[in-house]
């Protein structure tokens, strides 16, 4: 089913919505036109020969002159790297709860992370704080301390550990969900000398201050963490055919494209407590499981256009472009054309025959953009922007929506004005459209939008985190995005159920079945030692383990052995001690038939 089937009431209907956001968005611009209906037969796609096609593509780039030389823009100006996610960060432990016998729920932020009672993590206190996908090297120096946060796998070439996303259930028989892993900041000495220093130099703020400035410092480089990706991009293309002074392979996305990455409402503590997201009207969209594409124009009059790589000039019926290839759509007498994957710059020349296998991966970049006419409507509007969409189909993200073979969409989400490309040292600068401003270029466009379930004042709809946590669950997709109409910031809210049954997890749990790391190589490592067992490993023994709650209420003996193997399991294991690794539990005086039926019961 297409993801744009699963729009519950499509945001162009929404007069209400609408209305709302005219009237608390004070300081916003609206859109051209109220969200309205798109009626048959009257689709102004870019390409048409109409009249009407060409008078709309002529207002559209009226607007946009307009918009980019306007003090008063309703677009925000932004940072094209305005967001970098932070998978390694110190942090304070704000309560914790246990949930059965051995394990508590520590909440970190918004986070909640399983933690077994033994590591004794106490409300208060600071910890450091590993997200959801942070790939652990065991390379590092803190190899024994990061065995702790999942299965060992390979990446990038890396051996190392995933930290991810577990189901548990609690003493009533409810579902808690981990995501996350912690660790006492104090086994990390460096780090927590640091944290120490920022504490006594603030220590005349509020505490919750002074855990805002410790939690903004990311020490991902310095432990050489790097984030796992279940689908990551394809090498870069090469074409050693091509002539020497012309790039011979994908360059990295240009600096001056904006960067989509977005916070996880478990990193925006200031969500509820702010007054100002009482009043702000945010944008509410389904967040779509597929690729980031990318699709630019530079005109050639732009300080921008003496940044891009040169391209070969196009030479009909001659190597390396027999038939043009889509280097004939890349070039224009005004301009460039450019489409872009999340990481890198997928050069038109490189997608031809000549070209690596590798080149199947990225034409799908290309052939949607075409699909959607974007290489006619860009080049007739003439000016610096860039369109950001989400490509799902055959092949993309394992294809969740079950597109047929050799399908695909592009899903608008952003549109941004390209204003420098950030030259001699100064930062590159682009100006992010309001998201009511890109719906609306989007339908009178004939382009796909995300589907948006309306425009909401976030109090109106939640108390807390857990709410828009709940909200996530209950739409049909891999989450929420919702886009603030009035300073421009964007957070998203994901699924747990859609991780673990489509997303992320279940990609970890096919790849490791398949015994394949990153682009078909490495695998799993053989599970030796208890504390390195798989996920489903763990939760097989657990859901084990609940089922001897009554035999051991009924026998002390059963009792005290676990209790002991439990404490086997997490202690600290130097001397290869710990459960596999060491003398296991010792026995209390239970018999050996008995030690035997326990062991046979959790399959060990």
């Amino acid at each position: 089913m297409s993801p744009d089937e699963t729009r519950a009431r499509p945001s162009r209907f929404d007069l209400r919505g609408w209305l709302e956001a005219a009237i608390l968005s004070s300081n916003a611009t609206l859109p051209p036109t109220p969200p309205r209906s798109t009626k048959s037969g009257s689709s102004t796609k870019a390409g048409s020969s109409s009249a009407q096609s060409s008078s709309a593509q002529s207002s559209s780039a009226q607007s946009i002159s307009a918009q980019s030389n306007s003090a008063s823009s309703s677009a925000f100006s932004t940072s094209p790297a305005s967001h970098s996610r932070k998978l390694a960060t110190v942090r304070l432990v704000t309560a914790v709860k246990p949930i059965n016998r051995t394990h508590s729920v520590a909440t970190v932020d918004g986070w909640k992370v399983v933690v077994p009672k033994a590591k004794h993590f106490v409300q208060g206190h600071y910890v450091l704080f590993f997200e959801v996908d942070a790939f652990l090297p065991c390379r590092s120096p803190f190899a024994e301390h990061f065995a702790e946060a999942g299965s060992r796998t390979i990446f990038d070439g890396d051996e190392g550990y995933r930290v991810g996303t577990s189901a548990w259930t609690d003493w009533q028989g409810n579902e808690i969900i981990s995501q996350g892993h912690i660790c006492h900041v104090t086994l990390f000495p460096s780090i927590s000398d640091r944290a120490c220093d920022l504490h006594w130099k603030h220590r005349a703020r509020p505490e919750e201050t002074i855990a805002a400035i410790i939690r903004d410092i990311d020490f991902s480089a310095e432990l050489g963490i790097q984030k796992w990706e279940a689908f990551p991009d394809p090498p870069p293309l090469t074409d050693p055919t091509v002539a020497t002074d012309i790039l011979t392979a994908n360059t990295r996305t240009p600096s001056f494209i904006p960067k989509t990455d977005t916070e996880r409402v478990q990193n925006c503590p200031n969500l509820f407590t702010k007054p100002k997201y009482s009043r702000h009207i945010f944008q509410e969209s389904l967040k779509m499981d597929g690729s980031t594409i990318t699709i630019y124009f530079i005109p050639r009059t732009s300080p921008i256009f003496s940044t891009l790589p040169d391209l070969p000039p196009i030479s009909p019926g001659t190597a390396p472009n027999p038939g043009f290839g889509f280097l004939k759509h890349a070039i224009h007498p005004t301009g460039r054309l450019g489409v872009c994957s999340r990481k890198q710059d997928l050069l038109p020349h490189l997608l031809t025959p000549t070209s690596s296998s590798s080149a199947a991966n990225h034409t799908p970049f290309w052939t949607a953009t075409i699909a959607a006419d974007l290489h006619k409507l860009l080049p007739a509007l003439n000016q610096p922007i860039a369109i950001q969409a989400e490509l799902v189909g055959d092949k993309v993200q394992g294809n969740p929506y079950t597109y047929p073979p050799g399908k695909h969409e592009l899903f608008v989400f952003s549109i941004s004005l390209l204003l420098s490309a950030g030259k001699n040292g100064a930062p590159a600068a682009a100006r992010r459209w309001d998201p009511r401003e890109v719906e609306a270029f989007a339908e009178e466009h004939g382009l796909k939008h995300v589907p948006v379930l309306g425009y909401r004042v976030i109090t109106s709809i939640a108390r807390h985190h857990e709410d828009l946590i709940t909200r996530a669950e209950l739409k049909k997709g891999e989450g929420l995005v919702f886009k603030n109409c009035v300073d421009g910031r964007w957070f998203k809210v994901l699924s747990n159920g859609w991780i673990i049954e489509k997303g992320d997890e279940s990609a970890a749990t096919s790849a490791k079945r398949k015994g394949k790391g990153k682009m078909g190589e490495g695998g799993e490592k053989e599970v030796c030692r208890g504390w390195e067992m798989d996920e489903e490993g763990k939760r097989e023994i657990r859901e084990i383990r609940e089922n001897l709650e009554e035999w051991m209420e009924k026998d002390e003996g059963v009792r005290v052995f676990m209790e002991q193997w439990e404490r086997e399991w997490y202690r600290e294991r130097e001397g290869g001690g710990g459960m596999g690794g060491g003398k296991g539990a010792a026995e209390f005086g239970l018999s050996k038939k008995k030690r035997e039926e326990v062991l046979d019961w959790l399959g060990m």
